[in-house]
C-alpha cells in the first residue's frame, strides 16, 4: 500500500471516532423533555348541592285602619246632591224637601251648601213646616244663622207653625238674640208677655190655637 492512502485512511478513520464521539457526548447531555398533559375533567358529582331553606322574614304588619272616614266620603258621594234634587225631573217636591233637609243637617257639607239648601227648602217646605223645619230649629249642629233665617222665613207661613217654632226655640235655650225675638214674637201673637215661664207660653198658645183658623192666618209682620 502506497502512502497516499495510507494517509487518507488514517484520516478517515479520525474523522469517523471523532463523529463517534461527538454523538455520545450529545446523546449523554440531552435531557428527556417531560410533556405536560391536561388533567382529566374532574367529574362533576351527580348529586345536587342541597339548598339551605331560606325561611321569610315576617314583617310587622300595621292593623288596617279603620274605614270611617271612607265609608263617610262613600256616603256623602252617594246622596243626593242639590242638583240631583233640584234639577231632577223624577224627583216630587216632597222627596227633593226631604233631601235638602238631610244636606241642612249634615255637617259634612260646606256651609255655603247648607245655606243654599236651606233656601231652597224654604220654596218646598209648604206643608211640612213641623216635620222637616222644626227639627231644623232645634237641631245643635244646625248654625244659629240658620235658625234665624227659619225664624224668618216662618213671619210669612201659618200662625200655628210660627208659635210652635218659636216655643221650640225657647225650649232649646238657644242664643239671647233667637231667644228674645222668639218670645217677643210670642207675645205678639198671644198677646201677654210670659218671660222665661215656658209652661205658661204652652197654655197660652194652646189657648190661642184654637182661636186661629185651621188653615192658620199669617200674622202681619
Amino acid at each position: 500500500m502506497n502512502k497516499p492512502r495510507l494517509l487518507f485512511s488514517f484520516a478517515l478513520l479520525f474523522l469517523l471516532l471523532g463523529a463517534v464521539w461527538l454523538w455520545t457526548q450529545r446523546a449523554a447531555h440531552e435531557q428527556p423533555r417531560t410533556v405536560q398533559t391536561a388533567a382529566a375533567p374532574t367529574s362533576p358529582d351527580k348529586t345536587p348541592a342541597s339548598t339551605p331553606s331560606v325561611t321569610p322574614a315576617v314583617k310587622n304588619v300595621a292593623p288596617a285602619a279603620p274605614r270611617e272616614a271612607a265609608s263617610t266620603t262613600s256616603e256623602k258621594t252617594s246622596a243626593p246632591t242639590i242638583v240631583d234634587l233640584l234639577g231632577n225631573p223624577a224627583v216630587d217636591n216632597e222627596t227633593a224637601a226631604r233631601g235638602l233637609a238631610r244636606i241642612v243637617a249634615d255637617e259634612t257639607h260646606s256651609l255655603d251648601e247648607r245655606k243654599e239648601a236651606l233656601a231652597h227648602l224654604f220654596n218646598l217646605a209648604s206643608g211640612l213646616e213641623t216635620e222637616l223645619l222644626l227639627p231644623l230649629a232645634k237641631d245643635g249642629h244646625v248654625p244659629d244663622p240658620f235658625r234665624s233665617q227659619i225664624l224668618d222665613d216662618s213671619l210669612n207661613r201659618p200662625l200655628a207653625w210660627q208659635a210652635d217654632l218659636c216655643l221650640a226655640l225657647l225650649g232649646r235655650k238657644s242664643t239671647r238674640a233667637i231667644e228674645t225675638r222668639a218670645r217677643e214674637h210670642l207675645a205678639f201673637l198671644v198677646g201677654t208677655d210670659y218671660g222665661a215661664d215656658l209652661a205658661a207660653w204652652e197654655r197660652a198658645v194652646e189657648k190661642a190655637r184654637s182661636q186661629w183658623n185651621p188653615a192658620g192666618a199669617t200674622a202681619a209682620r
